[in-house]
């Protein structure tokens, strides 16, 4: 461990001791909360950017899909587009049946692509232990699964298919009927 590490552990371990009451004894089983994420975030790219590695993706927040911004839509789409054809690239066997020509018109695929392109940066992170990549293709398999058994519902091997509707909205007056019985069942317990 280098010195610039073994002072961002002190620094933490210090400000936690500093929270704790000084008349409480604190017992070998007992554990130190963690410091807050926002200090430990801030910590961690301190040290990076000290350490000359300012672009380590573990910093780099997972893709909330629906949360894109109207401005970053278009380059997004294309990094994913760029990535999936990679995978497929990579990963031969992911055909048309895994991964339909279409995949960007079905919601699902698109979160569960992007789900898995985010845990793949993470898991080849600097800073990721060496047992990542193992985790990656366990979630690799099973979003694998998922991405199969949605295709052949949606049924789009060779030409697009629309996704079918959503379900129906339930209606107003059965879901208020069911919250009070439901109520009245568990005050009865």
């Amino acid at each position: 461990m280098d010195s610039d590490s073994e002072d961002l552990e002190g620094l933490v371990l210090d400000e936690q001791l500093e929270d704790m009451p000084e008349d409480r004894e604190c017992s070998g089983s007992e554990t130190i909360d963690s410091p807050d994420a926002s200090l430990t975030h801030d910590a961690y790219r301190q040290l990076l950017e000290e350490l000359g590695d300012e672009e380590d993706p573990a910093l780099s927040a997972p893709t909330f899909w629906p949360a894109i911004r109207v401005g970053d839509r278009r380059s997004e789409w294309n990094s994913l587009r760029a990535w999936v054809e990679e995978l497929v690239h990579r990963y031969p066997h992911l055909d048309h049946h895994v991964i339909p020509r279409c995949w960007y018109l079905h919601n699902g695929h698109v979160e569960a692509l992007v789900a898995l392109r985010d845990h793949e940066r993470i898991s080849f992170a600097q800073s990721s232990p060496a047992t990542s990549p193992v985790q990656w293709q366990w979630a690799f398999a099973q979003i694998e699964s998922r991405l199969r058994e949605w295709t052949a519902h949606a049924g789009c091997l060779s030409t697009h298919r629309s996704t079918p509707a959503p379900p129906r909205a339930i209606d107003d007056d059965a879901w208020e009927h069911f919250l009070a019985r439901d109520e009245e069942a568990h005050r009865l317990l």
